[in-house]
């Protein structure tokens, strides 16, 4: 049964900037007027809520409240002790138009317990379609995840390229699922972004990227001279793992000599537009 979910207001207004437009953002901040839905798929009757932000989240990087799903409930919760969530959060409809520019989803995650943090969450871009539990866990999600003691106390910025779903209506879904007995998984600052390219000429084209696979240093340059401002590399989880600033440069360095072995997103950012590439650590 899908529940209506009062809770953050939805920020979904299209807004462009840093030659970004952004599709949807929901940063869980009101009780009223959100557009969100619940779907509780193991029938406990407990979900994804509101949790309100103090000054110790606050320190973990959740600013004000954030949504949060539980696979333990405290003595006070009903039933007390282990849960086994299939919880399921979903945004209203979002057009991803047709581009030539890059598609991403970030969020913020974590674990309240570093020593249970074993919360699994996969998201999915599903169609008006998938309109039940049953459906939606057909689909292939964008982003699986079980967290570790690493994520725990901590609001981890994750990013992953969904530019494949362009041209589609889709809905977001946060799924909390086969995981139990550990704490709280929470969720704050929800946004999709589409690269909106200054101009037509700003293409992956212009980039050359090398070595690549390489061991330890990567070249990045640019041949139409646009100034490359920052270079962010994230793993295949979506985890941003080095952010490289430059001064406007139109040829640049970045060290990956420390990254284990595989295979990474680069994000090149220009005063122009943005581009990403996939680059191999060896």
């Amino acid at each position: 049964m899908k529940t209506k979910l009062l809770f953050a207001a939805l920020l979904g207004t299209v807004a462009a900037s840093n030659a970004q437009t952004t599709l949807y953002s929901q940063e869980f901040t009101t009780a009223t007027g959100s557009g969100l839905t619940i779907m509780d798929g193991d029938g406990d009757a407990n979900n994804w809520g509101l949790f309100t932000g103090n000054a110790t989240t606050a320190a973990w990087g959740l600013v004000g409240n954030f949504a949060g799903s539980r696979s333990w409930n405290p003595a006070t919760g009903t039933p007390p002790g282990p849960l086994t969530p299939n919880n399921f959060l979903l945004t209203p409809e979002v057009v991803i138009p047709e581009s030539f520019g890059a598609t991403t989803l970030s969020f913020r995650l974590g674990a309240t317990n570093p020593d249970f943090p074993a919360e699994q969450i996969s998201i999915y871009l599903a169609p008006a379609a998938a309109n039940s539990p049953a459906l939606i866990q057909l689909l292939t999600p964008v982003f699986n995840y079980t967290l570790t003691a690493d994520d725990a106390q901590a609001a981890e910025i994750f990013m992953v390229d969904v530019s494949d779903y362009a041209g589609q209506t889709v809905k977001i879904v946060m799924r909390h699922h086969d995981c139990t007995d550990q704490e709280l998984l929470y969720l704050d600052d929800l946004t999709l972004v589409q690269e909106t390219l200054a101009t037509k000429s700003f293409n992956a084209a212009q980039f050359s990227v090398f070595p690549n696979p390489a061991s330890d240093v990567v070249n990045v340059v640019n041949s139409n001279k646009d100034n490359i401002t920052s270079v962010v590399l994230t793993d295949v989880n979506g985890r941003t793992v080095k952010t490289f600033n430059f001064d406007s440069m139109t040829k640049v360095q970045v060290n990956i000599a420390d990254l284990t072995a595989g295979v990474y997103l680069m994000n090149i950012k220009t005063a122009n537009g943005e581009i990403t590439k996939k680059i191999v650590k060896n």
